[in-house]
Protein backbone atom coordinates (compact mmCIF):
# COMPACT_ATOMS: atom_id res chain seq x y z
CA UNK A 1 0.00 0.00 0.00
CA UNK A 2 1.24 3.22 -0.87
CA UNK A 3 1.88 6.11 1.75
CA UNK A 4 -0.65 8.54 2.15
CA UNK A 5 0.55 12.24 1.93
CA UNK A 6 -1.34 14.49 4.67
CA UNK A 7 -2.28 17.67 3.22
CA UNK A 8 -3.50 20.95 5.17
CA UNK A 9 -5.57 23.03 2.46
CA UNK A 10 -6.40 26.50 3.60
CA UNK A 11 -8.69 28.18 0.92
CA UNK A 12 -10.29 31.75 0.84
CA UNK A 13 -13.72 31.43 0.63
CA UNK A 14 -13.57 34.89 -1.82
CA UNK A 15 -10.73 33.22 -3.98
CA UNK A 16 -11.03 31.00 -7.26
CA UNK A 17 -10.47 27.40 -6.67
CA UNK A 18 -9.24 26.74 -10.10
CA UNK A 19 -5.82 26.82 -9.55
CA UNK A 20 -5.77 24.92 -6.52
CA UNK A 21 -7.82 22.16 -8.11
CA UNK A 22 -5.40 22.10 -11.53
CA UNK A 23 -2.44 21.73 -8.84
CA UNK A 24 -4.31 19.01 -6.73
CA UNK A 25 -5.85 17.22 -9.46
CA UNK A 26 -1.77 17.08 -11.03
CA UNK A 27 -0.67 15.47 -7.43
CA UNK A 28 -3.42 13.10 -6.99
CA UNK A 29 -2.61 11.38 -9.96
CA UNK A 30 1.21 10.99 -8.45
CA UNK A 31 0.20 10.05 -5.18
CA UNK A 32 -2.71 9.28 -2.22
CA UNK A 33 -3.44 12.26 -0.69
CA UNK A 34 -5.63 12.41 2.74
CA UNK A 35 -6.55 16.23 2.95
CA UNK A 36 -8.09 18.60 5.40
CA UNK A 37 -9.61 21.57 3.84
CA UNK A 38 -10.22 24.65 6.41
CA UNK A 39 -12.05 27.78 4.93
CA UNK A 40 -11.17 30.49 7.82
CA UNK A 41 -14.53 32.16 8.23
CA UNK A 42 -13.56 35.85 7.51
CA UNK A 43 -15.54 38.80 8.25
CA UNK A 44 -16.05 41.61 5.92
CA UNK A 45 -15.21 45.33 6.99
CA UNK A 46 -17.10 46.52 10.26
CA UNK A 47 -18.69 42.63 10.65
CA UNK A 48 -16.64 41.79 13.78
CA UNK A 49 -18.81 44.85 15.52
CA UNK A 50 -21.86 42.46 14.86
CA UNK A 51 -22.50 38.67 14.42
CA UNK A 52 -18.53 37.14 15.04
CA UNK A 53 -20.57 33.90 13.07
CA UNK A 54 -22.13 35.57 10.67
CA UNK A 55 -19.88 34.36 7.81
CA UNK A 56 -19.88 30.98 8.98
CA UNK A 57 -22.78 29.55 6.37
CA UNK A 58 -20.63 31.11 3.66
CA UNK A 59 -17.74 29.01 4.71
CA UNK A 60 -19.64 26.17 5.37
CA UNK A 61 -20.79 25.98 1.37
CA UNK A 62 -17.20 26.78 0.25
CA UNK A 63 -15.33 24.21 2.53
CA UNK A 64 -18.09 21.54 1.32
CA UNK A 65 -17.47 22.68 -2.23
CA UNK A 66 -14.37 22.14 -2.41
CA UNK A 67 -14.37 19.23 -0.52
CA UNK A 68 -16.89 17.74 -3.04
CA UNK A 69 -14.53 18.94 -5.76
CA UNK A 70 -11.50 17.43 -3.93
CA UNK A 71 -13.09 13.69 -4.32
CA UNK A 72 -13.56 14.38 -7.43
CA UNK A 73 -10.69 15.00 -8.73
CA UNK A 74 -8.96 12.03 -7.60
CA UNK A 75 -8.12 13.29 -3.38
CA UNK A 76 -8.15 9.97 -1.61
CA UNK A 77 -9.48 11.34 1.50
CA UNK A 78 -11.29 14.94 2.62
CA UNK A 79 -12.41 16.43 5.25
CA UNK A 80 -14.05 19.87 5.49
CA UNK A 81 -13.89 22.53 8.43
CA UNK A 82 -14.80 26.07 8.76
CA UNK A 83 -12.03 27.69 11.07
CA UNK A 84 -11.04 31.07 12.88
CA UNK A 85 -11.75 34.41 11.12
CA UNK A 86 -8.57 35.14 11.42
CA UNK A 87 -6.50 33.05 8.36
CA UNK A 88 -2.87 32.48 11.04
CA UNK A 89 -5.29 31.26 13.86
CA UNK A 90 -7.37 29.07 11.49
CA UNK A 91 -4.02 27.18 10.39
CA UNK A 92 -2.42 26.97 13.83
CA UNK A 93 -5.45 25.26 15.38
CA UNK A 94 -5.47 23.19 12.39
CA UNK A 95 -1.39 22.09 12.75
CA UNK A 96 -1.94 22.05 16.73
CA UNK A 97 -4.88 19.04 15.74
CA UNK A 98 -2.42 17.12 13.30
CA UNK A 99 0.12 16.43 11.95
CA UNK A 100 0.87 17.25 7.78
CA UNK A 101 3.10 16.68 5.51
CA UNK A 102 2.39 19.91 3.20
CA UNK A 103 0.38 22.77 3.70
CA UNK A 104 -0.94 24.25 0.90
CA UNK A 105 -2.66 28.15 1.25
CA UNK A 106 -4.57 29.23 -1.34
CA UNK A 107 -6.02 32.90 -0.17
CA UNK A 108 -5.63 36.41 -1.54
CA UNK A 109 -3.03 37.96 0.12
CA UNK A 110 -1.27 41.64 -0.37
CA UNK A 111 1.21 41.47 -3.09
CA UNK A 112 3.71 44.01 -0.80
CA UNK A 113 3.24 40.99 1.78
CA UNK A 114 4.36 38.77 -0.36
CA UNK A 115 7.13 40.95 -1.48
CA UNK A 116 8.39 41.20 1.89
CA UNK A 117 7.89 37.53 3.21
CA UNK A 118 5.28 38.61 5.90
CA UNK A 119 2.39 36.90 4.23
CA UNK A 120 0.33 34.28 6.20
CA UNK A 121 2.47 31.40 3.62
CA UNK A 122 6.34 33.10 5.09
CA UNK A 123 4.79 32.94 8.82
CA UNK A 124 3.48 29.39 8.96
CA UNK A 125 5.91 27.95 6.85
CA UNK A 126 8.86 29.25 10.17
CA UNK A 127 6.51 27.45 12.55
CA UNK A 128 5.42 24.11 10.77
CA UNK A 129 8.12 21.13 9.40
CA UNK A 130 6.12 20.76 6.99
CA UNK A 131 6.18 21.71 3.20
CA UNK A 132 4.73 24.87 3.13
CA UNK A 133 3.11 26.09 -0.71
CA UNK A 134 1.45 29.53 -1.37
CA UNK A 135 -0.79 29.57 -4.11
CA UNK A 136 -1.66 32.97 -5.25
CA UNK A 137 -5.94 32.86 -5.76
CA UNK A 138 -7.51 35.07 -7.98
CA UNK A 139 -10.84 36.38 -6.75
CA UNK A 140 -13.70 34.46 -7.78
CA UNK A 141 -16.24 35.39 -10.77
Amino acid sequence: MDAIHRMLIVADRSSDPGGLMEVLRTQAQSQRISATVVVPASLNGLEWLGDPYARVPDAERQAALLQAALLNIGVARCEAQVGDPDMHAAIDDALAAERFDEVLINVRSPRIASALHVGVADRVSRETDAEVTYLRARRAA
